[in-house]
């Protein structure tokens, strides 16, 4: 898969899409999934709890978010693989962590799930 052009996704995403060197996005995400599940077992319980400010998501909250957008981005493109013409829905990120009760549940099962 080559990158896309820059006429096909939202302007405010060129920072993201920038940072990505790989040209097989197949392959980066097959290295990055361990990657990353190695890193969040690094983190205890205890300290998925942080938060860096007052106000601010905890590291719980964190992994909750990327977990839900993978759901939301994941439906967007089955979406677009099936020439659906209806208008996608965005969705609050505020919103969402506040509703999310990440804190209620324990890290392992965040990272399970982040695995999955």
């Amino acid at each position: 898969m080559s990158r896309p052009a820059t006429d096909t996704y939202p302007s405010h995403f060129e920072p993201y899409v920038k940072l990505v060197n790989e040209e097989n996005l197949k392959g980066a995400l097959r290295a990055q999934s361990s990657d990353a599940e190695n890193f969040l077992k690094t983190i205890s319980e205890e300290k998925s709890f942080h938060r860096y400010a007052e106000g601010k998501w905890t590291i719980k909250e964190v992994l909750q978010h990327i977990i839900d957008a993978e759901r939301v981005f994941t439906y967007r493109a089955l979406a677009f693989a099936r020439g659906d013409k209806n208008n996608l829905p965005s969705f609050d990120e505020n919103g969402y962590a506040a509703n999310s009760r990440a804190n209620e549940r324990t890290w392992q099962d965040l990272i399970s799930e982040f695995s999955a």
